[in-house]
């Protein structure tokens, strides 16, 4: 709940059903496209994720120094190595064996559609990220 801002954006929809405006709509020379980008999740570079999240929520202020900043209690760091132990120590089994993903966020996550947002937001959708 708490990155839900991080996620939001004009260009992404929650749902097909957000989208019966359409139906009326008179887009005037424009286009609607949907996209699907393939393996999506397993895709997502976590390292940088990880720290689009962590500069949106703890912002340089100056005159504060990053140790005493707090994001639900926690310090910049604390909140890198719950990331971190979230994301990146997923284990999974296929075929009787074992696996550990190595990047991306694995299939089935409750974290994946929002760092999924969060990251092609930042990526493709800011006058930072791209066009």
């Amino acid at each position: 709940r708490q990155l839900g801002s991080l996620r939001q954006s004009k260009h992404v929809a929650k749902d097909s059903f957000s989208l019966d405006f359409l139906k009326e709509a008179q887009l005037n020379g424009y286009y609607f496209v949907s996209y699907d980008v393939v393996s999506l999740f397993t895709n997502i570079p976590l390292e940088e994720t990880i720290n689009i999240i962590l500069n949106s929520l703890f912002p340089k202020i100056k005159g504060l120094a990053a140790k005493d900043q707090l994001f639900n209690g926690m310090t910049k760091t604390v909140f890198r190595n719950a990331l971190n132990h979230c994301l990146k120590d997923n284990v999974f089994v296929f075929n009787g064996m074992f696996y550990k993903q190595i990047d991306g966020v694995a299939m089935g996550s409750p974290l994946a559609p929002i760092l999924a947002d969060i990251f092609t937001k930042e990526k493709y959708f800011t006058e930072k990220g791209g066009n």
